[in-house]
């Protein structure tokens, strides 16, 4: 449920950020936005699609999961809003080391 609601949440910020600009560039401010509803939208709803299909497994690292996804994209999608370097980098490697824990842990339920 909590998945779902991340995702109604993600929807409202997204369409707020779709006004911002991050970039001069037509084209990259394009991906920008689709990154951004990727983030805050569809990997949401791809986790409550997880946990719907099944209910057994590792729930302590499903919940770890839901919980942190929302933290760690909006964090990453401030570092768009950073100049390259250092400070954008660090932030948006968040959203990688959250994903690359999940996996190594194996959190998706089997």
């Amino acid at each position: 449920m909590f998945a779902q609601r991340s995702a109604a949440v993600g929807v409202v910020l997204w369409l707020l950020l779709v006004l911002a600009v991050t970039t001069d560039s037509h084209e990259t401010e394009l991906i920008h936005k689709v990154v951004f509803f990727a983030m805050l939208v569809i990997v949401p709803l791809g986790l409550s699609l997880v946990m719907a299909d099944e209910q057994t497994g590792s729930m302590g690292l499903y919940r770890m999961a839901v919980l942190v996804q929302p933290i760690a994209a909006i964090v990453t999608v401030a570092s768009f809003f950073f100049e390259k370097g250092t400070l954008s980098a660090a932030l948006s490697k968040t959203y990688a080391v959250k994903w690359r824990r999940q996996c190594r842990g194996g959190a998706a339920p089997r």
